[in-house]
């Protein structure tokens, strides 16, 4: 029996039908069906049997950000920003940094922390601080380095940032207290596979 979710015949590159046989959409398996249930839950039941974590087995994140500074006077650096973290046997670490992430903006709001109203960027630094503190508070902690370039293209150094606060660092970015006024900053966000 053919599955309804995807019928063979679409157009689908080779790499995207060798994943969805691998997943099972066209095997004679009967599909998980509950009254009311359309395509996108069956799908969905499918994914969570096929793809659930065995024992012993868990998630990871990784998040990298590179952010290049240039300064009028010909100097700059690049910030790195990196977390890679597991998730535990009774938590998955996706889980954990995203309620944790989510309950550090309750509590600011909860706890009359945050003043500003509305829809606030997370780029706030009474947003981000509190945030950050929070989830280094629960193991989860991003590393960040600066290599510096220098003037006009001058061998790059590479200078770990432990010495600076984080409220150093991130005004920094934003070229408040910068020893130099910013001409650029180019953010770039790689992507690990």
């Amino acid at each position: 029996m053919e599955s309804q979710l995807i019928k063979p015949q679409q157009n689908l590159s080779p790499q995207t039908r060798r994943c969805l046989e691998w997943l099972g959409v066209w095997s004679n398996q009967a599909l998980e069906r509950k009254s009311g249930w359309g395509v996108v839950d069956e799908f969905c039941a499918l994914l969570e049997k096929r793809l659930s974590y065995a024992p012993g087995e868990r998630d990871m994140v990784v998040m990298h950000h590179e952010i290049g500074v240039s300064r009028l006077d010909g100097s700059s650096h690049t910030r790195t920003c990196t977390l890679v973290a597991y998730g535990k046997p009774d938590m998955t670490i996706m889980a954990t940094t995203v309620g944790w992430t989510a309950a550090a903006g309750a509590s600011l709001i909860l706890t009359g922390k945050l003043q500003a109203t509305g829809v606030v960027r997370p780029t706030a630094p009474e947003v981000y601080l509190p945030t950050l503190q929070l989830l280094a508070n629960e193991g989860i902690h991003f590393q960040e380095d600066v290599h510096e370039q220098g003037l006009a293209g001058e061998a790059a150094q590479h200078v770990p940032d432990k010495s600076e606060s984080k409220s150093e660092s991130k005004s920094a970015i934003y070229g408040k207290g910068s020893p130099g006024s910013l001409e650029s900053i180019d953010v770039r966000v790689s992507q690990w596979m």
